[in-house]
């Protein structure tokens, strides 16, 4: 199962993964320091890949699949013990979830939702969680979707369809949602994650058609680009497009 890593500015790396018997584990490690691992949550608590995110103050925050298709959040302040909340209940997720967290403090999960719809949840510090439908029922498949939050606020989730299309939506604080279709139909993408630049570029890489790995980048207002970053199994070679 995919675990989920984050480095921090000092270089310190953070990493959650599903452990023996569905535990969440979690390790970290700073520059010429050997790892230290510890365990999240206990035994069948954990169905999924994780996801992890770490705040500029060092709290770090966790998410996952939980039993029976929960949600669950993982929270955990420098020195300080795990603290889990169900964030939804029972068969309300049907993916691995992704996680972000705005500049004010407040934390955004993104994950599919019963008959295939597109789910977003927040909670502002010390407020209950709120749950809003980014795409309609049949919108997404199964595939992992994955978040990403602007240092304005604005959210980014990019998103597998049914149709096998490449999708991405984008919303700023207090608007409604807007689509995009990264790649057409019918190439039968896998999880895809993203991870939009400081000058407003989008970084998307995917598993497409043939068990290839495809890059796409666009800068705001710009089409989608694309590159072949690894070749099918029965391809013989790739590509490489020079930067730019």
């Amino acid at each position: 199962m995919a675990s989920s890593i984050f480095v921090r500015p000092d270089g310190q790396a953070d990493v959650v993964a599903r452990g023996a018997g569905n535990t969440l584990m979690y390790y970290r490690a700073a520059p010429g320091s050997p790892w230290r691992g510890m365990q999240v949550a206990g035994a069948d608590t954990t169905v999924s890949a994780p996801s992890i995110v770490v705040r500029p103050d060092g709290e770090v925050d966790i998410v996952a699949q939980g039993p029976d298709s929960s949600l669950m959040y993982y929270s955990a302040g420098p020195g300080s013990s795990w603290h889990g909340t169900q964030v939804a209940g029972p068969r309300t997720t049907f993916s691995s979830p992704s996680v972000s967290v705005r500049p004010d403090g407040e934390v955004v999960i993104v994950a599919v939702g019963p008959d295939g719809a597109l789910v977003c949840y927040r909670a502002e510090p010390g407020s209950s969680w709120r749950s809003v439908q980014v795409a309609a029922a049949g919108a997404a498949s199964s595939a992992a979707p994955s978040v990403f939050v602007w240092p304005d606020g604005e959210v980014v989730i990019v998103a597998v369809g049914p149709d096998g299309a490449l999708l991405c939506y984008r919303a700023e604080p207090g608007s409604s949602w807007r689509s995009m279709q990264v790649a057409a139909a019918g190439k039968r993408f896998q999880a895809a994650s993203i991870s939009p630049r400081s000058d407003g570029e989008a970084d998307i890489v995917a598993w497409g058609p043939g068990d290839t790995l495809i890059h796409y980048r666009s800068a705001p207002g710009s089409p989608w680009h694309s590159t072949q970053l690894s070749p099918s199994p029965t391809s013989a070679g790739v590509t490489r497009r020079s930067p730019g």
